[in-house]
């Protein structure tokens, strides 16, 4: 199991009870309720044999176990990938087979990939305490609404975003919802209000935190961002508010005079910001001044998956991330300015970094393959 999850953790997996299968003693089991099943229902073809078919239309699984298959069908799918390869360049005609099993493989590892899956409300079912708990501390009046909680994402990032998630949910009842007192001297409810939503596009899930607190005084921002160190003036002079906002990721930035219980439980919004990241995510802040703050997560349905180009060099494999190339061209014209080799592409030009000399291969037949580095 990853982080966070125990050893004895299980996941429920759907399945045809006529086409359910199991070894060692559950096979036994399997057997026996079947012939039980069969010999009550005598010669019936009706609704009670129907009936214990729907019964079994589940079998719980260990996640250890769901992991191990995992394992095993992103073996099956490197191998396939390499005989292809060697197909390839073997120059050997493609065959039907092969294809098929592509198509097996791919199919059989989305379906692996399905079964990981788990609704974000095995999460955020315990929110709503969370949030009333933390208002009535604070003697605050705080309504509190989930909307999307049966999006589903795999098991490894909600267990991941589960502390990110309570963190910004304190933070919004500790520092965006005001007094009851100070709402209504603004014209607003005594009651706050925070919204968690989620929506799925393709192969994305954003999660929003949004309330109709105080909001972020973007004034405040830059003058403690000078205060710290963290950008100058001259920096922030050329920084937009959306910008300004996303200043509080950063380790040990922070408005707020004093440090609270509530806020502060080992989980920062730096920490946040890192731990999404980590997941292939990105997180943002929108906020108005007396209107209130919203943080997006934008994370990846999965991680388990992670599409690569793979290159050679010196005899050796690698394979490069695909979401962090932005454009494959051939290197034409490399030359030497200050001595370094650069590249003219699109009227820009680009150092040269030879994979050879970073990965400390030696290249095959004098050819070192070679990249252009952007920031």
């Amino acid at each position: 199991a990853t982080a966070g999850g125990a050893a004895t953790e299980t996941a429920e997996v759907d399945a045809e009870a006529s086409e359910t299968t199991a070894d060692g003693d559950g096979g036994d089991e399997a057997s026996k309720s079947k012939s039980k099943s069969e010999s009550g229902s005598g010669s019936s073809t009706g609704g009670k044999s129907e009936t214990k078919r729907d019964d079994i239309a589940s079998v719980r699984v260990d996640v250890d176990r769901l992991d191990e298959l995992y394992g095993l069908v992103e073996q099956l799918v490197t191998s396939r990938i390499k005989l292809r390869r060697e197909m390839d360049d073997s120059g050997i005609e493609k065959s039907e087979n092969l294809d098929e099993l592509d198509k097996i493989s791919s199919n059989l590892q989305n379906t692996v990939m399905d079964m990981r899956l788990i609704p974000l409300k095995k999460v955020v079912n315990t929110f709503p305490r969370l949030v009333r708990d933390v208002a009535r501390d604070q003697e605050k009046q705080v309504d509190f609404d989930i909307e999307g909680e049966d999006i589903e994402l795999d098991r490894t990032i909600l267990t991941e975003i589960r502390d990110p998630l309570m963190h910004i949910l304190r933070n919004a009842v500790d520092h965006g919802i005001e007094s009851p007192e100070e709402r209504e001297a603004a014209g607003k409810s005594p009651e706050g209000h925070i919204e968690l939503t989620a929506t799925r596009e393709r192969d994305h899930v954003t999660i929003r935190v949004s309330d109709d607190g105080a909001g972020l005084d973007v004034e405040r921002l830059r003058e403690k961002a000078v205060e710290k160190g963290v950008r100058t003036e001259a920096e922030l002079a050329e920084m937009s508010d959306s910008d300004v906002y996303d200043l509080v990721f950063h380790p040990g930035f922070s408005t707020s005079e004093e440090v609270t219980d509530i806020s502060g439980r080992g989980v920062g919004m730096d920490v946040v910001h890192s731990t999404v990241k980590q997941l292939d995510g990105t997180v943002s802040v929108d906020s108005e001044e007396g209107q209130g703050t919203i943080v997006s997560l934008r994370l990846p349905v999965t991680v388990a998956i992670v599409k690569v180009m793979f290159v050679e060099v010196g005899g050796t494999e690698y394979g490069i991330p695909v979401k962090n190339i932005e454009e494959i061209a051939r290197a034409r014209d490399v030359r030497t300015v200050n001595g370094r080799e650069v590249i003219e592409h699109d009227d820009e030009i680009f150092p040269v970094v030879r994979l050879g000399e970073v990965l400390g291969e030696m290249p095959d037949g004098g050819n070192v393959g070679a990249t252009a580095a952007t920031d």
